[in-house]
């Protein structure tokens, strides 16, 4: 799975963790294309650092789409145009319908059947969460209150982890505005 995510930082940092979810529940490895992210698509706001910069490497997980192709020929000569692209503008339909179809419906594993499948998303997408096919996959997870499974809140801590210059940056707009309050 080659998650593509764009939007603002937000909109992408839901994405990455849409992206783990689709990859799991489908049983594919994932890679991030960190050059499309962000500087290809007009509705994303340009950002001074890549958001690759800004995060560390979660452990067991690999950024480096260039290094991984590189290791691995083959997975870059699986990227072409004929493969699919699930995307939420281009698939699907004025309401989403069909788009929106396969992630809560279809048995991931199988459909769709290419190597390589693109997903470019701008948010979180619990649907494979609630699929019949795949629900089953994610039992380990306690229903929050609203009786959700909180993959979200699960998975984040580990893949979105801030890099130490970020954090910093933060603590420190954090205490410009308790001075000030």
């Amino acid at each position: 799975l080659l998650c593509e995510p764009y939007g603002g930082i937000g909109n992408m940092l839901a994405t990455l963790v849409s992206c783990h979810l689709v990859a799991v529940a489908s049983r594919r490895g994932l890679l991030v294309n960190w050059v499309n992210v962000g500087t290809e698509r007009p509705w994303s706001p340009p950002y001074q650092e890549p958001l690759a910069a800004l995060l560390e490497h979660p452990p067991g997980l690999d950024w480096d789409l260039f290094r991984a192709t590189r290791s691995n020929p083959d997975l870059i000569d699986g990227i072409t145009p004929a493969q699919v692209h699930l995307s939420d503008h281009a698939e699907a339909s004025p309401n989403g319908t069909r788009y929106f179809h396969r992630f809560l419906c279809s048995n991931l594993t199988e459909d769709p059947p290419q190597k390589v499948v693109v997903l470019r998303f701008h948010g979180w997408l619990p649907a494979p969460l609630q699929n019949p096919h795949h629900r089953g996959d994610f039992a380990f997870l306690e229903p929050d209150a609203f009786g959700a499974q909180p993959y979200y809140q699960s998975v984040s801590p580990w893949l979105l982890r801030p890099k130490a210059p970020l954090l910093r940056a933060a603590r420190a707009l954090a205490g410009l505005a308790g001075a000030r309050g």
